[in-house]
């Protein structure tokens, strides 16, 4: 991810409230997995932004559709090309606020529901998704796992491959967040 979008996220957040602060991770990670009985699809991206509002609870993720890596080439090229559109929709972005926000001053662990918009091949879908947060030593350590329906996004899945991939897309995102002054 390039520090323009790094930016761009702690632009974004930091409009709310400009004395609040503001945590970022430069790398999380986003996994998606697809498993039908005949083929598991299984892609990482690790260039992934975010951000955290500690004040307010908004936080925000940007990926690069095309930073997903596949164990197979051809399926990596399927799904930019065919199913995502990446050289038509280009991100991914998520932008929710955490309910209840904890005090991500102390450490600690925290289990969140975060409310927002998960924008994906053009089309934004209201989502509510559990997620953890460990603060300890200065840094927060976020895991979240849903899923995603394919046909909520618009992301058509032809009948010659319908019983390879399903619609119900399971996204894991961890994130490491460190305070923005570090």
């Amino acid at each position: 991810m390039t520090s323009k979008n790094i930016l761009l996220a702690a632009l974004l957040l930091s409009c709310q409230c400009l004395d609040s602060q503001i945590w970022m991770a430069k790398n999380a990670q986003i996994r998606f997995f697809s498993s039908t009985p005949l083929e598991d699809i299984d892609a990482l991206n690790s260039y992934t932004a975010g951000a955290i509002n500690a004040k307010t609870g908004r936080i925000f993720f940007k990926a690069m559709m095309k930073s997903f890596k596949f164990e197979k080439a051809l399926m990596q090229e399927h799904f930019n090309e065919n199913y995502v559109e990446s050289d038509r929709y280009p991100t991914a972005e998520f932008d929710g606020i955490i309910q209840n926000v904890p005090d991500l001053s102390k450490d600690g662990n925290y289990d969140v529901v975060i409310k927002g918009q998960l924008l994906l091949h053009g089309t934004k879908v209201s989502r509510e998704i559990k997620a953890s947060l460990i603060v300890k030593n200065d840094r927060i350590e976020s895991k979240s796992v849903f899923l995603v329906p394919c046909h909520e996004h618009n992301i058509k899945i032809p009948n010659v491959t319908r019983k390879n991939i399903s619609d119900n897309v399971e996204v894991t995102i961890k994130a490491n967040f460190i305070p923005k002054s570090q």
